[in-house]
């Protein structure tokens, strides 16, 4: 299982900006339970607010400060253009395989993954068989 945090390179572009496996370093592995934070959302949301812009705004009807859990199945070779959200996007990959491409770059996904997108320019191209995933979005301002 991995999570891939979407930052911006030196140019300002989305991009990978790191990937760690989440399997090391878990808590409480007692009586079958594992548990491990993924992200926290940092106190001050200013960070956010200078995101760049350069992609269309795909608006997804999750006000700030709302939380807006979804379900997505993308059909097989789906395509999904580059766009951004007013939100912080936490995406699992629960079945099939799915390519996620920034401004630069692109990373195969499969199930298990774990991507955190904060309002960043991203797309998305389903593999053969399509994928599912199980997202969470939580609104900011625009």
């Amino acid at each position: 299982m991995r999570l891939l945090i979407i930052g911006t390179d030196d140019d300002g572009r989305s991009a990978i900006d790191r990937i760690e496996a989440l399997d090391e370093g878990a808590e409480g592995a007692s009586r079958g339970l594992l548990s491990a934070e993924v992200w926290a959302s940092a106190s001050e949301r200013g960070a956010l607010a200078d995101r760049p812009r350069s992609a269309p705004l795909r608006p997804l009807d999750c006000r700030p400060g709302e939380v807006s859990w979804r379900f997505v199945h993308h059909a097989p070779g789906a395509s999904i253009d580059l766009h951004r959200t007013d939100s912080i996007d936490c995406d699992t990959v629960l079945g099939g395989h799915v390519e996620l491409g920034l401004e630069a770059g692109s990373v195969l996904l499969e199930p298990g993954d774990l991507v955190l997108i904060p309002g960043l320019a991203h797309r998305w191209l389903a593999g053969d068989e399509g994928s599912t995933l199980s997202v969470v979005l939580v609104g900011l301002e625009p």
